[in-house]
């Protein structure tokens, strides 16, 4: 396998780790919006409402965000990217498991 091709599926399992832990953010959001409102005592049709509310909205200002910012930080030409980022990697991989854990 060459080093391009290498890159690249580094960056595809980038991607799948990044969409994850913000996937796993929003659902420790989710999550204590969830128990906040049990513990206020609402009914169960009020939160299953609420609930629905702040996950799509949630959830659409996330793809918003993400989009705008892919959007401004692309400048680069070809599919290949010469530096891979190991930090925000292992950054976003232990966000992950913390967040799953906890949830």
């Amino acid at each position: 396998m060459s080093r391009e091709n290498l890159l690249l599926v580094l960056w595809l399992i980038f991607g799948f780790i990044v969409v994850k832990a913000i996937d796993s953010i929003l659902y420790f959001i989710t999550f204590g919006y969830f128990v906040l409102l049990i513990e206020l005592n609402l009914s169960s049709d009020i939160i299953i409402y609420l609930i629905l509310i702040l996950i799509l909205a949630t959830y659409a200002l996330a793809i918003y965000l993400l989009l705008k910012k892919i959007k401004t930080s692309s400048k680069s030409t070809g599919i290949y990217l010469d530096k891979f980022p190991k930090k925000k990697f292992f950054l976003m991989g232990s966000i992950i498991l913390v967040l799953y854990l906890i949830t």
